[in-house]
């Protein structure tokens, strides 16, 4: 592109970067932007973004969260993803302060926030397996009109899976997304599965898996695993051997791992 003179702008900086990013080479992205400022053009709201995301993804915390003032000292106004990104950063970071700080930042700078933006606080609270924070979220996003998706609902979920699981109360918001005629997904069924094998109850989740077939919703490998998990660790070793022959029949090949948990069901 040098060579035919075409210049690297801010659209064409996004582009390169974001492919760089998807390739896992947030070095090689930091370089891009680094040259787009050499080459005399300005970063946008979405170059610096990315740049956030570069940096966080190198473990440069501090590089990450001191986009924003640069941006707001250079006069770019930042975007609703890039304080989603941000956001993000301290969500990995264990950052409850900075989370927060960020969001209540977005909405007293007169951006409305996106249902991307309340997934970041959904996953959050479900890696901390609080419950009652991500009911909140969820009533907060109704009342500011902004409707959850699968990925919210499943979040939710998730928060109710840690610890000692709530099946009840995930089975109430599983119910609340097919009220919002949202299909649940793959992701959804292996994280109430995953409930299931916990608290040794085969038959819920051969039920649950039936359940989700019949709405046109596969299990993947993952699936077939937590079902044999929730046979094996009720020494239900019939249903084991089932899940197996189910795993098969999908078109699914069975790990070495999984056929030994079948041995330890019959042993």
């Amino acid at each position: 592109l040098r060579s035919a003179g075409v210049p690297l702008d801010p659209p064409l900086c996004t582009v390169l970067m974001s492919a760089a990013l998807r390739l896992r080479q947030p070095r090689l992205a930091l370089r891009l932007a680094d040259t787009l400022v050499a080459d005399g053009a300005k970063a946008d709201a979405q170059v610096c973004t990315l740049l956030v995301k570069a940096h966080a993804t190198c473990g440069q915390r501090a590089e990450a969260l001191a986009i924003l003032p640069r941006m707001l000292a250079e006069q770019v106004p930042p975007s609703v993803q890039t304080y989603n990104t941000l956001m993000s950063v301290c969500a990995r970071a264990s950052d409850r302060k900075g989370l927060y700080s960020y969001f209540r930042r977005l909405q007293k700078s007169g951006l409305r926030p996106t249902t991307a933006t309340y997934n970041v606080l959904l996953s959050y609270h479900a890696r901390r397996a609080e419950t009652a924070q991500a009911g909140s979220v969820l009533e907060e996003m109704a009342a500011a009109g902004i409707p959850p998706d699968v990925t919210s609902y499943t979040s939710a979920i998730q928060a109710c899976m840690r610890g000692a699981p709530d099946m009840e109360a995930a089975r109430d918001l599983l119910d609340r997304l097919r009220q919002e005629r949202l299909t649940p997904d793959t992701t959804t069924l292996n994280t109430l599965l995953g409930g299931h094998a916990t608290l040794m109850q085969p038959a819920e989740a051969f039920e649950l898996l039936e359940s989700f077939e019949r709405e046109g919703v596969r299990g993947d490998s993952l699936s077939y695993s937590l079902l044999m998990r929730a046979c094996v660790r009720a020494r239900a070793s019939d249903l084991a051997e089932r899940a197996l022959r189910l795993m098969q029949q999908e078109g699914l090949q069975p790990s070495v791992r999984l056929y030994a948990m079948v041995m330890s069901a019959n042993a």
